[in-house]
């Protein structure tokens, strides 16, 4: 018998459909790979030791930049300033004071007795010197003494007072007043007074013998490098007193991050400051008063 004819135009499927049907996925896939992955700016995610080593190279880039010496940062210190004014009236006790085993600043009045042996000798020990300049004061029974500044002076008065007063402590790094109450609050006076000192590249230490001085105001206005008195130690001439005080002139210096304090050579300022030396050796960082000006 006769095998039969296959019916013409059967159902088999042309190669090229399944070829066409790959191709439309193989573009399907790539066009959701660039528009999820690529367009949007997405990465690939990295393998974890990828991640891991690039993390690795950061922190060390970071830890680097820490350490260089451009950004690297000063470990914070408390830094006292103490100045013992009226040095030069007497001899015995203002030595002891410098004799003790602590960085303190001296201020020396002009034209006095001991101001010249008594510098030479604080220089010698590698202290800060300071001239403790006499101005006038608003009640006229004190006597500021030899070299004072005078609200009834000219310009010209003023600024050879003034440089007399330095030629009698020539080491001088910088000037506080001595009294000064009337001089101080004072806008003509300081402002030639200041200027002087600007144009002798010293640095002015206001004392606030009155709470209405214009000497720190004037002094920055002008650019002068300028600080203030923030604790009399010793108004009251007691030992306990006295450590009360420097207790009070620490606690300035934690909280601003210096402090500067002014005092005497009186004997129980000697007598406070040896019971008090050891708390300010372990405590803070007793500096020349100049050590606290370039930082301001």
């Amino acid at each position: 018998m006769a095998a039969r004819k296959k019916t013409k135009g059967s159902p088999k499927k042309p190669w090229f459909i399944a070829a066409f049907l790959t191709i439309l996925l193989i573009i399907s896939l790539a066009a959701t790979f660039y528009f999820i992955f690529l367009r949007s700016g997405s990465s690939i995610p990295k393998p974890l030791h990828i991640i891991a080593h690039t993390q690795l190279q950061s922190s060390h880039v970071a830890a680097t930049r820490l350490i260089t010496p451009a950004s690297k940062k000063q470990p914070f210190v408390t830094r006292v300033a103490i100045v013992i004014d009226d040095i030069g009236n007497q001899n015995k006790l203002a030595a002891g004071i410098m004799d003790l085993d602590l960085n303190l600043s001296f201020s020396f009045l002009p034209y006095r007795p001991f101001t010249k042996i008594l510098e030479r000798k604080a220089v010698g020990l590698g202290r800060d010197v300071l001239l403790h300049l006499p101005m006038e004061p608003l009640d006229h029974k004190w006597n500021p003494g030899k070299g004072a500044l005078l609200l009834s002076m000219s310009k010209a008065n003023i600024l050879a007072t003034l440089a007399g007063d330095l030629a009698q402590v020539p080491m001088a790094v910088g000037v506080n007043n001595h009294m000064g109450s009337g001089f101080t609050e004072n806008r003509r006076g300081m402002r030639i007074f200041l200027s002087g000192l600007h144009n002798k590249n010293l640095f002015w230490l206001d004392s606030l013998t009155t709470a209405r001085s214009v000497g720190f105001e004037m002094a920055r206005e002008i650019g002068l490098t300028t600080a203030k008195r923030d604790v009399f130690l010793d108004n009251i001439q007691k030992s306990a007193k006295i450590i009360i005080q420097l207790n009070k002139l620490l606690h300035v210096a934690r909280r601003q991050g210096y402090a500067i304090g002014i005092a005497h050579p009186h004997p129980e300022t000697l007598k406070a400051l040896k019971r008090y030396q050891y708390t300010l050796r372990q405590e803070v960082k007793l500096v020349g008063i100049h050590e606290i000006m370039q930082r301001l």
